[in-house]
C-alpha cells in the first residue's frame, strides 16, 4: 500500500492525539492503535482496549487500496510533530516506510483485514442508540475529579451522580459535593447513576488537561441502560463499557445517622498541608498511617507514635468553646487526599457519638471514618 497524507491529515492526528492521552489515563494493559486508510471518503484512526473503543475521523489521504494497521502509534505521532508538510507512507510486507520532510524511517506494523475479529468493533459500535445525554457543569466534573483521588484498587471503582451531587464511598470515607448548577437532566435515578471510575477518569482529564469546553462535549447512554457509555464531541466518539461499575452508597438516613453537627475547629489548607507533609516524614512503608488529634483543654493537637519513636505531637491551636470529645483517630491519606484538590478553609466536625469525622471545604464534604479514644 502506498498512501501521500496531507498536513489536515496530519494535523487531525495531532489533534486527536488528546483523546489518546486522555484514555491512557486509565493505566491500560494492553491496547490497540489502528489506522484504517480508505481509498474513498475520511480515512479513521481506532483504539480499541479491554473495555474500550474510540474512533476519530482524520481526513481524505490519497491512497491505493483500502487497508488497516497497527504501527507503533508514539513513533507515528513523533514524526507527525516534526514535520512541516506532507507525509508519504509504503508498505511492503510487516514495514512502513515513513518520508517526511526531515527523515525516512522504516516503521514495524501489523495489517489488520476487515475479517479480523477485532474490526467487528467498528460496526458493532452504534453511537445512534445511545441518545439519552448526561448533562455535565464545572461542579460536576470537579466532584468527578475529587473522586478519582479517592479511589484505588483495594476500594471502590465507581461514583454516582445525582441531580444535586456526586458522592463517593468505601469503608474508610464518604464524599459528596453539591452542585451549584443541578443537572436537570431528568436522566438520573434517585439512587444515583453509577458510573465506573474510567469514565471519571476520561472526562476529568480531558477538562484538565485539554481545556476543553464543556458545551463541546456529551456523555450519553442508551436508555434504561446504564452498562455502556458514549463520550463524544465534534472530533472522537468513545464506547466505554460501564458494567463492572460498583459502589455502596449510604441512604441519608444513614448519614443522618453518623453526621456529627459540631463545630469543633477550622483548618487553613496551608496549615493542614504542613501539618501531613511534616508527620509523613516519620510514617512507616505503606501501612495505615494515623494520626491522633488530641483535645488537650479546648486546644488542639495532633500526635504519631511509632515503634522506633515514642510519640511525636504537634500543638495546632485551639477548639472551639464547647469541644468535649477526648481523641479521635483518622487515616492521613484519606486527609491528605481531600485536602489536596482544594483550597482556603477546612471546617472539622466532631462528635463522639457519631461514627464519623464530618470535614467541610465549600459544597465538598467529607465524612472520614474514626477511632475515638
Amino acid at each position: 500500500m502506498k498512501a501521500e497524507l496531507s498536513q489536515d491529515f496530519l494535523s487531525n492526528i495531532i489533534s486527536v492525539n488528546r483523546y489518546v492521552s486522555a484514555i491512557n489515563g486509565i493505566n491500560l494493559d494492553s491496547k490497540k492503535i489502528i489506522f484504517s486508510f480508505k481509498k474513498v471518503g475520511a480515512s479513521y484512526l481506532y483504539y480499541i482496549s479491554n473495555g474500550i473503543f474510540a474512533k476519530a475521523e482524520l481526513a481524505e489521504a490519497v491512497v491505493d487500496s483500502d487497508e488497516n494497521y497497527e504501527v507503533d502509534y508514539d513513533k507515528f505521532l513523533h514524526l507527525v510533530n516534526n514535520t512541516s508538510g506532507g507525509v508519504a507512507i509504503e508498505v511492503v510486507d510487516s514495514t512502513m516506510k515513513v518520508t517526511t520532510d526531515v527523515a525516512v524511517v522504516d516503521l514495524l506494523c501489523t495489517s489488520i483485514s476487515e475479517t479480523d475479529a477485532i474490526m467487528d468493533l467498528v460496526s458493532s459500535n452504534d453511537e445512534s442508540l445511545y441518545s439519552d445525554v448526561v448533562q455535565l457543569n464545572e461542579s460536576t466534573i470537579a466532584g468527578m475529579a475529587m473522586t478519582n483521588s479517592l479511589i484505588s484498587q483495594s476500594k471502590n471503582n465507581a461514583g454516582a451522580l445525582f441531580e444535586d451531587k456526586v458522592m463517593y464511598s468505601d469503608r474508610s470515607q464518604i464524599y459528596h459535593k453539591e452542585l451549584s448548577e443541578e443537572s436537570n437532566s431528568g436522566l438520573l435515578p434517585d439512587d444515583g447513576l453509577v458510573l465506573h471510575k474510567n469514565i471519571f477518569v476520561i472526562l476529568t482529564n480531558l477538562f484538565k488537561f485539554n481545556k476543553l469546553n464543556l458545551a463541546s462535549v456529551s456523555l450519553a447512554k442508551k436508555p434504561k441502560k446504564v452498562d455502556s457509555f458514549v463520550i463524544k464531541d465534534d472530533k472522537v466518539t468513545i464506547f466505554i463499557s460501564n458494567s463492572q461499575a460498583e459502589v455502596s452508597l449510604p441512604t441519608d438516613a444513614d448519614l443522618e445517622n453518623i453526621r456529627p453537627l459540631f463545630h469543633s475547629f477550622s483548618l487553613s489548607k496551608e496549615v493542614l498541608d504542613e501539618l501531613i507533609n511534616f508527620f509523613s516524614g516519620f510514617f512507616i512503608g505503606n501501612s495505615w498511617k494515623p494520626l491522633t488529634f488530641v483535645n488537650n483543654n479546648e486546644e488542639l493537637e495532633i500526635q504519631y507514635s511509632v515503634p522506633s519513636v515514642t510519640n511525636i505531637s504537634r500543638k495546632v491551636g485551639s477548639l472551639n468553646p464547647g469541644s468535649s470529645w477526648t481523641k479521635f483517630v483518622i487515616d492521613s491519606d484519606s486527609l491528605k487526599n481531600f485536602v489536596s484538590k482544594l483550597a482556603n478553609e477546612f471546617e472539622f466536625y466532631v462528635e463522639e457519638d457519631k461514627l464519623g469525622v464530618l470535614i467541610k471545604n465549600g459544597n465538598d464534604t467529607s465524612y472520614l471514618q474514626s477511632w475515638y479514644k
